[in-house]
């Protein structure tokens, strides 16, 4: 009988997490569901199980280190000597969009700590039960490595992400276990949290709008499914020689 694989989705629950979520399913995995709204990660999980497929949901805000711990405590118990063969983070958060030196300070530090800490102490505490040759993704973002006004404490947050993904690659990569560490970097994409944002400031109808899509180089936004289906791959045995990377799906954003 074949080894379970079994991969956690950290933002599991909604738009690009979920996606990745439901790929990593249809792929063959037993999927963990994690997600602050525990039950957005529960509706999924259960869809996914009226499939046919094997599917847990749990409830962690990855700011609160003893939510991450009994995360770790059930897939120690769910796994056993089979570890987690693929650990996915989509969880993120914006900032105000306002001037850098304008910026609350809560709100920036909110963003750090989600964003930039609540990553470092998602992998750390679930590394000692990654198997050999597991895949580790980080969700980025193209505004990693593009500057501009506004939204400073977002794209200073996914640039220091860039950095800690390469770290880990190289400290992860050794004997006997070789685990890979790569970051899948998006550039503007419809979801249900990217809504909420455009509404919040006003502007409910922009994702509809077609002319708010030509800066992208092909012209429009990218689908949830289209960064699913590049974790499917870095996830992959295809991938076994990829880490330490940044891969972005951006529909060229980031090549100017």
């Amino acid at each position: 009988m074949a080894t379970e694989r079994h991969a956690v989705v950290a933002g599991g629950g909604m738009g690009i997490g979920e996606a990745i979520a439901r790929r990593l399913s249809q792929d063959g995995y037993s999927v963990t569901i994690a997600d602050r709204d525990a039950g957005r990660a529960q509706a999924v999980a259960a869809d996914l199980t009226q499939q046919g497929r094997r599917a847990f949901a749990t409830g962690v805000d990855l700011t609160q280190a003893a939510q991450i711990e009994a995360l770790a405590a059930a897939l120690r118990e769910r796994c056993g000597a089979n570890g987690v063969h693929a650990l996915v983070n989509s969880v993120g958060v914006f900032d105000e969009r306002r001037a850098l030196l304008k910026t609350d300070i809560a709100s920036f530090r909110r963003v750090m700590e989600v964003n930039v800490f609540g990553a470092f102490q998602l992998t750390q505490t679930l590394e000692p039960l990654l198997a050999a040759n597991a895949s580790v993704v980080h969700i980025g973002s193209v505004n990693g490595a593009r500057a501009h006004a506004g939204l400073a404490a977002y794209k200073a947050s996914k640039a220091a992400l860039n950095m800690m993904v390469r770290c880990m690659a190289l400290e992860l990569a050794g004997e006997p276990r070789r685990i890979r560490v790569n970051m899948v970097a998006p550039g503007w994409v419809d979801t249900p949290g990217e809504r909420i944002v455009t509404t919040a400031q006003g502007k409910p109808n922009l994702l509809d709008d077609p002319d708010t899509a030509k800066f992208i180089p092909l012209g429009r936004r990218q689908t949830p499914g289209e960064i699913a289906s590049m974790v499917s791959f870095v996830c992959s045995e295809q991938a076994a020689s990829i880490t330490g990377q940044i891969l972005y799906v951006d529909g060229g954003m980031s090549a100017p």
